[in-house]
C-alpha cells in the first residue's frame, strides 16, 4: 500500500495491551449497547454487526473502569461498504448531560467503505480523567458495519519522559506506529514547550501533500497538532510553535507525513529555524482575468522564503516568445527572511490574440529557480465606450437561481490576505469597494445575464446592532437595483442568549419596513422569504419550540398587517429537525455548503477533491429531500472551499474545482429540480473570496463559472444572449481600492484613514478626529493595512481610547498582525488591559518582544475591547519608532 510505503521507516514498538473487547462472546455483545437507531445488531463468526436505521446511529460502552495515560492509542478494526465518518466519546465522569459526554472529549474518524477490514487508529489524549468510565462509538448512515475488535494499548513500555528534541532517520524507525496510520509518535517525553520556539522537519516527498507535527499535553484532551504543506522534494519544512495553544507541557510528540512516498529525515526542536534558504514560488501569471490585444497586462510572480537563511536579494528575468513585449516592472526584492514574501512585476503586450507561454527564472536564494505561465490574451468585443456601466439584458432560466452573497470587501485590509496568498482570486472588477454602487451595478448586470435571479444576503444583526450593510446601502443606490431581486439570509451565529421574543419582534419590524418595502425584494409562494442560518440557536435562545412558532406567528401577523401575505422561512443546516422545523413554521431547509460525500471520500480530511463533491452530490440531495417532511428541501450547488488565506496551509480546502465540474453539478441540479419540481436552485457562495467560495468573475476562471450557470439553466436561443464584457471594454475602471500607502500613525482628522470594521461592529462612523463605534459581539475587530512597514523598526504602539456602555469589570483589548503568507492567530497578537472607568486612556503596548513580530506587516486588526453593546472611540493610533 502507498500509506505503507510512506512510513516504510518507522518500526512499531511493541505496546502494552490495556484492555480489549474481541466480540467472541455475549459479554462483549452486551458491553456495546446500540441505541434505537441501529439495527439488526448480532454477533456473527467473531464480529458485532449492526445497521443503522436513522441518523444518529451509535453504540455505549458503560459501567467499565479502565487507566488512562497520555501514551494510549485505540484501534477499531471495522469493516464497512460505504466509506464515511463516525466519532470516539469517552468520560471519566458520568454525570451531567449526555452521561458526561461532550464534544470536548472526542475524536472523529474516518473509515474506507470497501467491504475490507480496517484498523482504525485514534490517538484520544484523555489522561486529563484518571480512568475511562463510558465510551460511545458512532457510526454512520447507509451501511453495514462489522466490528471485529475493539483494543486500547500503551506505546509508552513503561519509559520515563525525555527531554530530548532532536531525531534523525535511525531515531525515528524506533517510534511507535500502528498500520492504517500516518500517525508515528515518539517515546514520551517531557518538555516544556515555551523553550522551544520551532520545529524543522526535513522531507523528502514524491508528491505534494500535508504533514503535520502532532502532541499531547498534560492537561489535555485530544491532540492537538500543527499542519504544514509539504512539496515535491527533499526539503526542510519549519512550524512556528511560539504562542500556538496547547504547545506547553508536552508530553507526547508525533508525526504525520503526507500521503504517497515520503520519507521523514529529521526533527529537530529549538529556538531558531534552520536549514537553508528555501524560495517557494506562490504563484505566476496575470493579475487581472481579462487581457486584450494592444493593452499592456501586468504579470506577477510572487514566492517566498520558507528556509532559515535570510536572502539578501533575489532578482527575476521574464522571457516570452517573439511578438510579445515585455516591460520590466519591479525585479527584485530583498531583505527576505523566514515566511517573507517576493513580489516581481511586468507587463507584456501584443498585437494579436492567443495563448503565450512565459517563463521566469529567479536568481539569488540558491539555484536558479524557473517557473512557467501561460498568458491569454484575447481580441476587444466590438462594444462602444460607455461611461457608465451598460445596462443588463436578463437571461431567463427555467426555475429561480438563487446565489449567497457575503458583503465583506470594504476596505483595502479585507483584500490583504487573498492579495497575499491567492491572487488567482483577484476580481475582474479589482480590489473593490463594495460601498460603490456602480461596483453594485456590474455585479447586478453579469448576475441577471447569466441566469442568476437573486442574491441571498448574508446579513448580521445582534439585538438590534448591525454591520456590513455596506453593500445593501450602495445596493439601494443603484441604476439597475430592480432587475435584481435580494432576500435576507440572517446569519446568525450570534452569542448565546441573543434570541428573545422581544429581539425578534425588533428585527421583524426591520425586515417589514426596511427590505421587504423594497420592489425587488425575492417573494417564495407570494411571501417575502427569510433564509436563517441556525435555527437551534433561536429555539435554545428562546425556551424552546413552542416559543419559537409564537414569535413566527406574531411576525407573520406584522407582516399581514403591513399588506404582506405573511413570511416564508427556510432554515439551514437542519440537522435532522425537519420535522420541528416545520411545526414552528419553517417552510424549507437549504445548507450554505453541499460537498455530498467528499470528505470521507479522501486520506487527507483537510485536502478533499471537487471532483468528490461533483460524484456524490447528487445523493446527497435526494437523502436530504427523503429526511425533510413537511418542509422543502432546496438543493445547494457548491461553489468550492478553500480558506488558506484566511486560515493558513493548515486549513481546509477542496482542490481540484473546474468550470467542468461545477458544470456537471449544475446539469445534476437541474435534473434534480425537472424531478422533483422545486422551483429553487442555489448556488454556494459567490464572493466568498477568503474562503474559496467565488463565482463571480476572476482572474482563475474569467467569466466561466457564471456562464455555466446560464448554459445550463438559460432559457432561448444562446446566440441570443449578451456577450460578457469587462468594464475594461468600455472603457471604465480599473475600481482598485488605492494602493495603501505606508502609515505608521492614524489620527482619523481625514475620516476612516483605511481602517474598517472586521466583525462585530455597529454604527461605524468618524467624526471630530476620532473613530466611533458599537460592539456587537464580544469579540470585535477592525483592520487596517500599513503599507511597506517593517517589524524591526518599531517596538509597539501607543492607542488613546474610550470605551463606555454597561460592560463587565474586566476589559481587555488585543493586537493582531499578519506578515508574508501568513495568517492572524493568537500567536502573532498581544493583548491588554483597558481601564473600565468610561474615560479617555493613552495606552502604550510593547509588541517586539513577541518573535513573530518580525519581517514586513501587511496588515493589523486591533480588537479594541472583549464585550458586547460598548461603545469605542478611538482618538489616535500610532507605531512606535524604535529608537535607536
Amino acid at each position: 500500500m502507498t500509506m505503507l510505503m510512506s512510513l516504510a521507516f518507522f518500526v512499531a514498538a511493541a505496546p502494552q495491551l490495556v484492555h480489549q473487547w474481541t466480540f467472541d462472546t455475549e459479554a462483549d455483545l452486551n458491553a456495546w449497547q446500540p441505541n434505537a437507531f441501529l439495527a439488526d445488531v448480532a454477533l456473527n463468526e467473531g464480529a458485532l454487526q449492526a445497521r443503522p436505521i436513522d441518523w444518529d446511529p451509535f453504540f455505549v460502552c458503560d459501567g467499565i473502569e479502565i487507566p488512562t495515560s497520555p501514551w494510549q492509542v485505540v484501534v477499531i478494526r471495522m469493516k464497512a461498504d460505504k466509506t464515511g465518518a463516525g466519532n470516539l466519546f469517552w468520560t471519566g465522569d458520568t454525570s451531567g448531560p449526555q452521561g458526561g459526554l461532550s464534544e470536548k472529549r472526542q475524536t472523529t474518524y474516518q473509515l474506507t467503505g470497501d467491504g475490507e477490514w480496517h484498523d482504525v487508529v485514534i490517538y484520544p489524549f484523555w489522561q486529563s480523567a484518571p480512568s475511562i468510565r463510558k465510551l460511545r462509538l458512532d457510526v454512520y448512515e447507509g451501511t453495514k458495519f462489522e466490528i471485529d475488535s475493539i483494543r486500547i494499548l500503551d506505546w509508552s513500555e513503561g519509559r520515563e519522559g525525555s527531554t530530548r528534541t532532536a531525531w534523525d532517520g535511525d531515531d525515528l524507525a524506533t517510534w511507535f506506529h500502528e498500520s492504517y496510520s500516518r500517525d508515528s509518535w515518539a517515546p514520551p517525553v517531557a518538555l516544556d514547550g515555551s523553550e522551544l520556539a520551532w520545529a524543522s522537519v526535513t522531507v523528502d516527498a514524491a508528491e505534494a501533500g500535508v504533514g503535520a507535527l502532532l502532541w499531547g499535553t498534560t492537561d489535555g484532551p485530544g491532540m492537538y497538532q500543527q499542519e504544514f504543506a509539504v512539496q515535491p522534494g527533499k526539503k526542510t519544512y519549519n512550524l512556528e510553535l511560539s504562542g500556538v495553544p496547547g504547545w506547553d507541557h508536552v508530553v507526547a510528540l508525533g508525526l504525520r507525513p503526507p500521503g504517497g512516498k515520503t520519507s521523514v529525515l529529521s526533527l529537530t526542536l529549538g529556538e531558531l529555524p534552520t536549514g537553508p534558504a528555501d524560495i517557494q514560488m506562490t504563484y505566476l501569471g496575470v493579475e487581472n482575468g481579462i487581457n486584450r490585444v494592444g493593452t499592456p497586462v501586468r504579470i506577477t510572480a510572487q514566492f517566498t522564503n520558507q528556509g532559515g537563511t535570510v536572502v539578501p536579494t533575489m532578482t527575476g528575468q521574464l522571457s516570452g516568445p517573439t511578438g510579445l513585449k515585455i516591460t520590466p516592472l519591479t525585479t527584485e526584492a530583498t531583505n527576505l527572511d523566514f515566511e517573507s514574501r517576493g513580489v516581481l512585476t511586468w507587463t507584456v503586450e501584443s498585437d494579436t490574440p492567443g495563448d503565450f507561454p512565459v517563463s521566469l527564472q529567479l536568481e539569488g536564494g540558491g539555484a536558479p529557480i524557473t517557473a512557467t505561465a501561460t498568458v491569454s490574451i484575447t481580441s476587444r468585443p466590438d462594444v462602444a465606450m460607455a461611461d457608465y456601466v451598460p445596462a443588463p439584458q436578463p437571461v431567463k432560466t427555467t426555475v429561480d437561481i438563487a446565489a449567497y452573497y457575503f458583503p465583506g470587501w470594504d476596505s483595502p485590509a479585507k483584500w490583504d490576505p487573498i492579495q497575499r496568498v491567492a491572487p488567482v482570486r483577484k476580481p475582474v472588477l479589482g480590489w473593490y469597494d463594495e460601498a460603490n454602487p456602480e461596483i453594485v451595478d456590474w455585479q447586478i448586470k453579469w448576475a441577471v445575464e447569466n441566469g442568476i435571479t437573486v442574491f441571498l444576503l448574508d446579513w448580521y444583526w445582534v439585538q438590534g446592532s448591525q454591520h456590513l450593510q455596506h453593500w445593501f446601502e450602495a445596493y439601494k443606490k443603484s441604476r439597475y437595483r430592480d432587475q435584481l431581486k435580494i432576500a435576507i439570509m440572517w446569519a446568525n451565529h450570534n452569542a448565546p442568549g441573543t434570541h428573545s421574543a422581544e429581539d425578534w419582534k425588533a428585527v421583524s419590524d426591520t425586515w417589514i419596513a426596511d427590505y421587504f418595502t423594497l420592489d425587488s425584494y425575492y417573494h417564495m409562494d407570494g411571501k417575502p422569504a427569510v433564509f436563517l442560518w441556525d435555527h437551534r440557536a433561536i429555539r435554545t435562545d428562546m425556551g424552546g419550540s413552542d416559543a419559537v412558532k409564537t414569535a413566527f406567528d406574531l411576525s407573520q401577523t406584522a407582516a399581514q398587517s403591513a399588506g404582506f401575505a405573511g413570511i416564508h422561512y427556510v432554515g439551514l443546516h437542519p440537522w435532522g429537525d425537519e420535522e420541528v422545523m416545520a411545526k414552528e413554521g419553517y417552510r424549507g431547509v437549504t445548507r450554505y455548503h453541499e460537498w455530498g460525500n467528499a470528505q470521507a471520500m479522501t486520506e487527507d480530511p483537510q485536502r478533499m477533491r471537487f471532483s468528490d463533491v461533483a460524484d456524490t452530490v447528487m445523493e446527497s440531495w435526494e437523502r436530504q429531500r427523503a429526511s425533510q417532511g413537511d418542509v422543502t428541501y432546496y438543493p445547494v450547488v457548491d461553489t468550492g472551499w478553500d480558506a488558506r488565506p484566511w486560515h493558513g496551509d493548515r486549513a481546509q480546502a477542496i482542490l481540484g474545482r473546474s468550470p467542468a465540474l461545477f458544470t456537471s453539478i449544475l446539469q445534476q441540479a437541474k435534473t434534480f429540480v425537472d424531478a422533483t419540481q422545486v422551483p429553487l436552485v442555489i448556488l454556494g457562495p459567490m464572493n466568498e473570496w477568503g474562503e474559496g467560495s467565488y463565482i463571480e468573475p476572476n482572474t482563475e476562471f474569467g467569466f466561466d463559472m457564471m456562464n455555466a450557470v446560464r448554459n445550463v439553466f438559460g432559457v432561448g436561443d444562446p446566440a441570443t444572449w449578451p456577450q460578457n464584457i469587462a468594464p475594461v471594454d468600455v472603457g471604465l475602471g480599473p475600481y482598485d481600492f488605492p494602493a495603501p500607502v505606508t502609515k505608521n500613525h492614524w489620527t482619523f482628522d481625514t475620516g476612516m484613514e483605511g481602517w474598517g470594521a472586521m466583525m462585530g461592529m455597529g454604527a461605524v462612523t468618524v467624526s471630530d478626529g476620532a473613530l466611533h463605534a458599537v460592539t456587537s459581539s464580544r469579540d470585535p475587530a477592525f483592520v487596517v493595512s500599513p503599507g511597506s512597514t517593517r517589524a524591526k523598526d518599531f517596538s509597539g504602539f501607543r492607542v488613546r481610547m474610550q470605551v463606555t456602555g454597561d460592560l463587565p469589570e474586566k476589559l481587555s483589548a488585543q493586537f493582531f498582525w499578519t506578515q508574508g503568507r501568513a495568517t492572524t492567530s493568537e500567536a502573532s497578537s498581544v493583548r491588554f488591559p483597558l481601564i473600565n472607568d468610561g474615560e479617555m486612556h493613552d495606552y502604550v503596548v510593547t509588541v517586539d518582544d513577541n518573535p513573530r513580530w518580525r519581517s514586513e506587516i501587511s496588515m493589523f486588526r486591533f480588537d479594541p475591547c472583549d464585550a458586547a453593546e460598548a461603545t469605542v472611540t478611538i482618538e489616535d493610533f500610532e507605531l512606535l519608532a524604535v529608537q535607536h
